[in-house]
């Protein structure tokens, strides 16, 4: 019988158990940021960080009713954590004016980028390896 060494046991186990137990994760897909602004931890999150903020027309119509070009989200990893990356842009107008949002797992807590032409603009307090994250999400 093949014996493997406990930490190789562990690696196997943990393997197994994020595949069953996270399978959107495993696999590197998540759903799109509008079916996650459907869930009220998502939602309360992300509006949370941008309400008083003055918000381009498009991403205002974008929080109500989701209207914008979505790409599906992804897990990354932001200083060693796992955590959900999304991007929106303006119809008509990607490249140019765009959203890309982090979460962590569940939604909890949420950091945002903003880009328009060529202005930054970052919401949630993100440290400096979350703005490089935001800055990168979408590579």
């Amino acid at each position: 019988m093949l014996r493997l060494p406990l930490f190789s046991r562990f690696v196997i186990v943990s393997l197994i158990v994020a595949r069953f137990c996270f399978p959107a994760y495993a696999q590197g897909r998540l759903p799109y940021l509008y079916q996650q602004m459907d869930k009220p931890q998502y939602h309360a999150a992300l509006v949370s960080i941008l309400a008083g903020q003055r918000l381009a027309p498009w991403l205002k119509r974008y929080l109500s009713v989701q209207d914008g070009v979505d790409v599906p989200g992804h897990p990354i990893v932001v200083g060693g954590q796992v955590a959900e990356a999304y991007s929106v842009c303006q119809p008509h107008n990607c490249g140019v004016s765009e959203i890309h949002v982090i979460f962590t797992p569940g939604g909890e807590r949420a950091w945002a980028l903003f880009i328009d032409g060529e202005t930054r603009q970052f919401f949630g307090n993100p440290d400096g390896v979350m703005k490089a994250s935001l800055s990168t999400s979408n590579d």
